[in-house]
């Protein structure tokens, strides 16, 4: 399957590799910049760099199109590339549910083999569908909460330039890029939907300069925490930071009958009788990734799951069960938009359901 690349960040980093040693063919790429395509065409040796993202789209020896650019372009593009009959692998998510839901439906109006997956790629890593699968199996008895933690460092330098991710109105902030794969995995996780949430969020860099040396007001968050209940009232909470000299993703959920922590790609388990005294073991998961990409991005959750993820769509889309389906992503941009919401009104919020 020949794959076109629209952006020049994500794609450059892990997309295309990884897409790559998974059996897929990265066929061209397009972004804002020509020169920017040229120089990740020239880099990772692809046979064609697009002047414009339109004819990317339009070109018949493409035959899927993955959507890596900033948030508010993602609506458009998303929509152009299903009606000139693409698959499309969609970074989410969009600027609001309203888009969302007209995407929703015109995705259902299209025929042939125009289709729309929303690259949520957390759910494709083993380690974590093994998390699942022990939940499901009741190992943990009745789940009372869950947390889910992202922490990054990149937005502690201060003379990184101003970009679209500094700015709310573009889609950009922690909230928008990570928190909504962690709101996505949460309920994936538990089965289950968040029906409200409360959030709160900073940003302590708040002037960057950019391109052209111009100081820029920076309104995208840098550090977001959410608090959360599930409509079987499970507690959760998310934390996604830019702004901690740590690293890494930690999964902790506990139940009556036992507690899982994933830790950086490690699963441990505390569960049976003698729960919570018992000593915390290492759950084994199988996993031809870390094999296949190396240890940096093996070990990197969100190209394991790439990797994945590319592996079953290079055999057969259909096998992509796991795939968060439409109704599953706008439910997802329902519960941003009510945390965006919470954030300036500073009260809990009710998320409607997506039916």
């Amino acid at each position: 399957m020949n794959i076109g690349f629209i952006g020049t960040g994500w794609t450059e980093k892990v997309q295309i590799q990884t897409y790559k040693k998974a059996g897929l063919r990265p066929y061209g790429i397009a972004s804002g910049q020509y020169s920017n395509a040229l120089k990740v065409q020239q880099g990772l040796d692809l046979p064609k760099a697009y002047q414009h993202w339109k004819e990317l789209i339009t070109d018949d020896n493409i035959e899927a199109v993955s959507i890596a650019t900033p948030t508010f372009l993602h609506y458009e593009m998303a929509k152009f590339a299903l009606k000139n009959n693409k698959l499309v692998i969609c970074q989410a998510p969009l600027m609001n549910y309203s888009e969302a839901q007209n995407l929703l439906n015109y995705a259902n109006q299209q025929k042939g083999k125009a289709k729309i997956l929303f690259d949520f790629e957390l759910r494709f890593v083993p380690v974590i569908q093994k998390l699942k699968q022990l939940i499901q199996v009741g190992l943990a008895g009745e789940i009372h909460w869950i947390e889910l933690e992202y922490r990054h460092n990149f937005g502690l330098d201060s003379t990184a330039p101003y970009g679209w991710q500094n700015d709310l109105s573009k889609g950009g902030g922690v909230l928008n890029t990570i928190a909504d794969h962690l709101i996505d995995l949460s309920q994936w996780l538990l089965n289950d939907t968040i029906t409200e949430v409360m959030a709160d969020s900073m940003v302590l860099i708040k002037e960057r300069t950019d391109q052209h040396q111009l100081t820029q007001q920076a309104t995208g968050d840098q550090h977001v925490q959410l608090l959360y209940t599930f409509g079987r009232q499970t507690k959760g909470r998310i934390l996604t930071t830019a702004l901690s000299a740590y690293q890494g993703i930690d999964v902790i959920v506990h139940g009556s009958k036992g507690s899982f922590h994933l830790k950086n790609g490690t699963l441990l388990s505390n569960t049976g009788e003698d729960f919570p005294n018992k000593r915390w073991q290492t759950v084994e998961v199988l996993d031809v990734a870390k094999e296949a990409l190396g240890p940096e991005l093996g070990n990197y959750l969100f190209a394991n799951g790439t990797y994945h993820f590319a592996r079953l769509l290079a055999q057969d889309s259909e096998l992509l069960t796991n795939a968060a389906s439409l109704r599953e992503f706008a439910q997802v941009q329902q519960i941003l938009d009510q945390a965006q919401a919470s954030i300036q009104e500073r009260v809990w919020k009710n998320v409607p359901l997506n039916r």
